[in-house]
């Protein structure tokens, strides 16, 4: 019984250190989203009323167009419809990034590539918006017990995924898109409940008659 009340305890705790790296982590990419939104629109505003931009600056936000694209996740990957021919799952930024050379040296820029500006400085907004959210509610929620004892056993459920991400055989987005699955999450709730059930039945009747009872059951079934 005791081992299953500190089973419980230590996946509290660690359920309370991944929620307080998950916010730390969501503060560095709030910061570095609004420094590089900032960078960006400066840079875009240059290309297109000045037809000039500083090559230092826009060699800042390509060598870091990968990572800022990876903090907007799936808020920055869009699928829209040209000349009746469909483009599907296109990183936006990506995208931006490539062409800004162009807009400077051309003197027209369609009315397809400014609305493909408007919707990478609005994927910015959104994503801004969720971290602000997220830093905002999420500290809050450590005070719930059983949210952190669910963050915890995430956190070991993850652990398989972790591995094959580090070994290269799945991509970030893909590791990314497993962890944020319903199933996934859901997976951990039901452990999480599961957990908290069998501690409580084995305090109230005793760990070795629960047991008895569990193989009664399975038995019968």
């Amino acid at each position: 019984m005791w081992y299953m009340i500190l089973l419980i305890a230590i996946l509290i705790i660690i359920g309370f250190i991944v929620i307080v790296i998950d916010v730390r982590k969501s503060v560095d990419e709030f910061n570095f989203a609004n420094e590089y939104y900032e960078r960006f629109t400066k840079l875009v505003a240059d290309v297109l009323e000045k037809k000039t931009f500083k090559n230092k600056e826009y060699t800042w936000l390509m060598s870091n167009s990968d990572k800022m694209q990876n903090i907007l996740g799936d808020v920055g990957i869009i699928s829209y419809m040209e000349r009746n021919r469909m483009y599907n799952n296109i990183p936006i930024l990506l995208n931006v990034m490539n062409e800004i050379v162009s807009y400077a040296n051309d003197s027209y820029v369609s009315q397809n590539d400014i609305k493909m500006i408007n919707w990478c400085e609005n994927a910015f907004l959104r994503r801004i918006g969720i971290l602000d959210e997220f830093i905002k509610n999420e500290p809050k929620k450590t005070l719930n017990p059983f949210y952190d004892l669910t963050n915890g056993i995430k956190c070991i459920l993850s652990i398989p995924i972790n591995i094959l991400y580090s070994i290269g055989l799945i991509s970030y987005k893909g590791k990314n898109k497993i962890q944020q699955n319903i199933i996934f999450r859901v997976l951990s709730g039901l452990l999480s409940l599961l957990t908290i059930f069998s501690t409580i039945m084995s305090i109230i009747i005793g760990w070795d008659e629960f047991i008895e009872i569990i193989k009664e059951l399975i038995n019968k079934l």
